[in-house]
């Protein structure tokens, strides 16, 4: 039982929160404002994207890395499978009866991060290195680390 002094308390706590409360007009205004800048900042990264022709970069990236993955699957037999879309690539690493090779996954990675390039694992048995870069990293760099993987890749 809920005694009369309580109930009290907890209806003048719900006063004072309703008292001090902003008119749901200011709030409904102030809702929409910042849903405006939303909307602007994303266009504005937009509008960024196809000035420096992002989308088009990604697929050139993603294009090299596939080629040198796929020019790299005859030296590297646990090279199973090269995939992506644009600049979202996963190389695949299996033993040549299938399994999957999460060990080789790790040592490329372990030897690829040991010359500064980050590799992240991924996929359910820990076998697919997935690329993550930026679509306005330099070409120099790029090129860079495609030979720090490659050296990874063969050293493995």
């Amino acid at each position: 039982m809920i005694e009369t002094g309580q109930r009290e308390q907890d209806l003048d706590g719900h006063r004072a929160r309703h008292e001090t409360s902003q008119p749901r007009s200011e709030q409904r205004d102030q809702a929409q404002h910042r849903i405006r800048q939303c909307v602007a900042a994303a266009h504005a990264v937009i509008d960024i994207m196809r000035e420096e022709n992002l989308p088009e970069r990604g697929q050139q990236l993603g294009d090299q890395l596939q080629a040198r993955l796929h020019k790299l699957q005859a030296r590297v037999p646990q090279l199973a499978e090269v995939r992506g879309q644009g600049a979202m690539v996963a190389a695949e690493f299996r033993h040549t009866d299938g399994r999957p090779d999460a060990d080789f996954t790790k040592t490329v990675q372990a030897r690829a991060l040991a010359q500064g390039l980050i590799l992240l694992t991924c996929g359910m048995d820990g076998n697919v290195l997935r690329f993550l870069f930026p679509l306005t990293i330099e070409q120099s760099v790029f090129e860079e680390a495609l030979v720090i993987l490659e050296t990874a890749l063969t050293a493995a």
